[in-house]
């Protein structure tokens, strides 16, 4: 295993070195953008494990779920009429019991060590990408977190296939996580969890105020196939600079994705608010 990950870790390397190179030598035009200010690819809108600063169910007694972070352009170029961007992302998401205290009940650390999008043609667009994640558990007086804590971490590998859509002003994804290293109490070797979604802006009241909405679902190995689900809509606002800001209704259904949870059903519903950078 450590020898397939080196070698996709070499031949990603070579890849992002060796395009812009190549095409140099062949005496095309080739344009760098360092930290370029735009996404080739929009987040997930659905997917709770997304890098945004979010605050969300936030009328429940219980629990508010909360995120810092954002996925960061580090440079793109255009090459053989494709467009290339290489990203990094790093986010942490907590669950919070408002109750008398503020209490956390678990948190989650995960990072996109890089992302590499492949603007394949105007409707397609190949995504691969190295992540690590690993979750803990909160105060032991919070709740469902009197629980005993499990040692989770994943190390993944990620190839999607991304098609923007003109059609409904929105996008569909699909593809697969290779979990190389996954630990759940123990080292298990149940890898592959596939994942499926889709957002939509429904109807716009201007250029940059519209409805919207969204779902992605999880199918997940190490839960016999089991899925986490995930849909939201609501109202979002896009600046002229591409940030987002929506304020969304969500509801999430099946397997709870916190590793502190693993194997517990989850049905939760809720309204928040949600900052993409």
């Amino acid at each position: 295993m450590r020898g397939l990950l080196r070698s996709f870790r070499i031949s990603m390397l070579t890849v992002m070195c060796s395009v812009p190179l190549h095409a140099q030598g062949e005496g095309d035009t080739l344009t760098v953008r360092f930290l370029p200010s735009r996404h080739l690819v929009h987040d997930f809108i659905a997917d709770w494990t997304a890098h945004r600063f979010s605050a969300t169910q936030l009328l429940s007694p219980n629990e508010v779920q909360v995120s810092v972070g954002g996925i960061l352009p580090l440079l793109g170029y255009d090459v053989w009429e494709m467009s290339v961007q290489l990203s990094t992302g790093a986010s942490i998401q907590a669950r919070l019991d408002p109750g008398r205290s503020i209490a956390v009940q678990s948190s989650e650390f995960s990072i996109d060590f890089f992302v590499l999008d492949v603007q394949m043609s105007h409707d397609l667009v190949f995504r691969t990408g190295m992540s690590h994640s690993s979750h803990h558990l909160g105060d032991g007086e919070s709740g469902d977190s009197a629980a005993s804590p499990i040692d989770y971490s994943r190390d993944e590998i990620q190839v999607f296939m991304i098609h923007p859509s003109s059609f409904f002003r929105g996008q569909v994804y699909a593809g697969l996580r290779y979990a190389y290293a996954l630990v759940i109490h123990h080292p298990v070797h149940k890898p592959v969890s596939l994942q499926i979604g889709m957002h939509l802006l429904a109807w716009s009241f201007s250029q940059e105020l519209s409805l919207y909405g969204g779902w992605d679902i999880k199918v997940r190995q190490e839960l016999s196939y089991g899925t986490s689900q995930r849909y939201e809509a609501g109202l979002q606002y896009t600046s002229e600079a591409g940030r987002i800001l929506r304020f969304a209704i969500s509801y999430s259904g099946g397997f709870d994705e916190r590793g502190q949870f693993f194997g517990k059903h989850r049905r939760a519903a809720g309204v928040g608010i949600i900052v993409s950078l």
